[in-house]
């Protein structure tokens, strides 16, 4: 939708800049706070402490391996912030949700929405100095940022049981609806100018979808599999470590270093490669 509305000039440049701030302002946040929504319990409690944690040496991995490869990949410095960018901050939650909340029900759902929560902290605190190619890291900008001030308000209210009135949690839940459609369309508009077979065959793209969708994953999976012990959190940390690239990459990429076209390829050739390597992944390493 995105790429024909942009094709007809329905989505320009400030169109899209308008969409990205609806989404990291509002959208996303709102998403995050509704995660919490769950019923209370010192069983669910523990698991989220372990699971918060876990997800902490989680992304810092994933930051490391991603860094690592595109060294040895020699990836060009023009696209290499791009491209690291891309490989640490994954779809976590809304292309886990409907994957979890099958296999695993409402337990696995808990886990996958504390890993979300950790990558939100890596994401609006570390991806930003990524994708800019700079240090902008700031504890006061952190702590203000949307998403966070979601995750701990949503965190607040699971702990002490407050249930949000209907009428607040009925307009929450719909602009949260909102994160991934918009997401994409942005995706869409910016590969409006390049949309051609290449995008299937371009080396650079297939590339990273190959460290991200298999290299990575298995590392990873080898890797918790030595210390974690319970199986339902080493399956979530499987089906994490299989996430293709973040609809939302492509926002800080065009906002950063102008370079969301890129991005948003990554973004979309991963997304639906993803489509095969998650079950293949799963059914060979597990």
């Amino acid at each position: 939708m995105g790429l024909v509305m942009a094709r007809k000039e329905w989505l320009g440049k400030e169109v899209q800049a308008n969409f990205s701030v609806l989404i990291t302002n509002f959208a996303l946040p709102c998403a995050v706070f509704n995660s919490f929504q769950i019923e209370y319990s010192e069983e669910i409690l523990g698991l989220i402490f372990r699971s918060l944690a876990l997800a902490v040496v989680f992304f810092t991995a994933l930051y490391l391996l991603s860094l690592l490869f595109a060294r040895v990949f020699r990836i060009a410095e023009k696209i290499r912030s791009i491209w690291i960018g891309c490989s640490t901050f994954s779809s976590v939650l809304f292309i886990g949700i409907p994957i979890v909340s099958a296999l695993f029900g409402e337990i696995g759902l808990v886990i996958l929405i504390a890993f979300n929560t950790i990558g939100n902290l890596f994401l609006f605190g570390l991806g930003e100095s990524i994708f800019a190619g700079r240090m902008l890291v700031s504890p006061r900008k952190i702590l203000s940022t949307p998403a966070i001030i979601a995750a701990v308000l949503g965190f607040l209210f699971f702990v002490f049981q407050i249930t949000v009135p209907e009428v607040v949690s009925t307009p929450l839940q719909a602009i949260a609806g909102f994160t991934t459609p918009l997401a994409m369309m942005i995706n869409g508009a910016l590969l409006s100018k390049t949309l051609s077979p290449r995008l299937f065959t371009n080396l650079s793209t297939l590339q990273f979808c190959f460290v991200r969708l298999i290299v990575i994953p298995i590392i990873l999976i080898f890797f918790f599999k030595v210390f974690v012990t319970d199986p339902l959190l080493l399956q979530i940390v499987a089906l994490v470590s299989c996430m293709p690239s973040g609809a939302v990459n492509s926002v800080f990429a065009e906002k950063y270093s102008g370079q969301g076209q890129i991005a948003s390829e990554f973004i979309i050739v991963s997304t639906l490669l993803s489509i095969v390597t998650i079950p293949t992944i799963f059914y060979l390493v597990l």
